[in-house]
C-alpha cells in the first residue's frame, strides 16, 4: 500500500468481548465522521469480507489491507476498526509479513508499522470494571449466539445452564486480554482515550463527543440514537450469584470470587 492510499487518520477501538464495543462501533458508523468500524479481522468472516470487497482467495496482504481501509473509511479520510487483543495480534503478524520498501524496512517498531498503513492512529480503549458480569455476558452470548439485540426487539428468552468452570475460564481470559492491552499502551500509548463500559452505557453521547475531540474531526450537528439494547437482565444476575456462591465455597468468602490482586482498575486506561 502506498502512503497516498493509506487513511489520513485511523480510529482503533481496543476492546475485550462484551465491553460495549459493538454499541460504540455502531454509533461511530452512524456519526459518519469516525470511520466505519467493524470487526474486520474476525477469521470466521474472512471469506465473507473478501467476497464483499471483490477479492480472490489468494489476494495479497497489501490488497487485503487496502480493501479493508477503503471499506472502513468515511468521506473525511478517517478509517475505523474494532479489535480484540487476539485480532490485534493477527493484524501485527500480517503487517510484519508484508514486504516494505528498502528505505522503510521493518525494524521491530510496531507503532511505526501501524502508522505506515493506517496514518495517524487514535486509540479508544474500552474496559469493563465488573469482570465477572463481563464473563457471564460472554458466556451467555456464546451459548445463545445472541451477541446483540436491536432496540425494540423482544428478548428471545433463551435459557442458559450454569457452568462454573466455563465462566471461570472466560473470567481469567478477560483478565489476560486486559493485561495485554495495558502493556501495549504503557509502551505505545501516546494517543489513547480510555472509556469505561459503565460510562459508555450511562452517557453514550458524552463518550462520542470525547472521541470526536480526541480524533480531531468536526463536531456533529446531532448525535445518533443508540440502535443496540442493553442485554443484562435477571438471567445475568442469577448466573453471577451462582458463580459467587461456587467461588466462595471453593476458595472461601472474598478469596476467589473476584480476587483483589486481579481486579481491574475502575474504568479504562487514562487518556494520554
Amino acid at each position: 500500500m502506498t502512503p497516498r492510499r493509506r487513511p489520513r487518520t485511523s480510529v482503533f477501538i481496543a476492546a475485550t468481548p462484551r465491553s460495549g464495543s459493538w454499541l460504540l462501533a455502531d454509533s461511530m458508523r452512524a456519526l459518519g465522521t469516525l470511520g466505519r468500524p467493524e470487526e474486520y479481522l474476525r477469521l470466521d468472516l474472512d471469506d465473507e469480507y473478501r467476497e464483499r470487497w471483490g477479492l480472490s482467495s489468494d489476494a495479497s496482504g497489501d490488497e487485503l489491507i487496502a480493501a479493508m481501509t477503503a471499506h472502513g473509511r468515511t468521506r473525511n479520510g478517517v478509517f475505523g476498526i474494532k479489535l480484540h487483543w487476539f485480532q490485534f495480534e493477527l493484524l501485527l503478524r500480517r503487517l510484519r509479513a508484508l514486504e516494505l520498501p528498502e528505505e522503510e524496512p521493518y525494524g521491530g517498531d510496531d507503532a511505526a508499522l501501524l502508522g505506515r498503513y493506517f496514518g495517524s492512529v487514535r486509540w479508544v480503549h474500552l474496559e469493563r470494571s465488573d469482570t465477572l458480569r463481563q464473563a457471564v455476558s460472554w458466556y451467555r452470548a456464546i451459548h445463545t449466539d445472541e451477541w446483540w439485540r436491536l432496540v425494540g426487539e423482544p428478548d428471545p428468552g433463551a435459557s442458559v445452564e450454569y457452568d462454573f468452570e466455563a465462566i471461570k475460564h472466560l473470567y481469567y481470559l478477560l483478565l489476560d486480554y486486559r493485561r495485554a492491552w495495558r502493556r501495549w499502551f504503557e509502551a505505545h500509548g501516546d494517543q489513547v482515550l480510555g472509556i469505561g463500559y459503565e460510562e459508555l452505557s450511562a452517557d453514550l453521547d458524552g463518550c462520542l463527543l470525547r472521541i470526536v475531540e480526541h480524533v480531531g474531526v468536526r463536531p456533529p450537528v446531532r448525535l445518533p440514537s443508540p440502535s443496540l439494547a442493553r442485554q443484562s437482565d435477571e438471567v445475568t444476575e442469577r448466573l453471577v450469584a451462582s458463580y459467587e456462591r461456587s467461588s466462595a465455597a471453593l476458595f472461601g468468602t472474598g478469596n476467589g470470587v473476584r480476587p483483589a490482586s486481579l481486579r481491574g482498575r475502575r474504568g479504562a486506561a487514562p487518556a494520554r
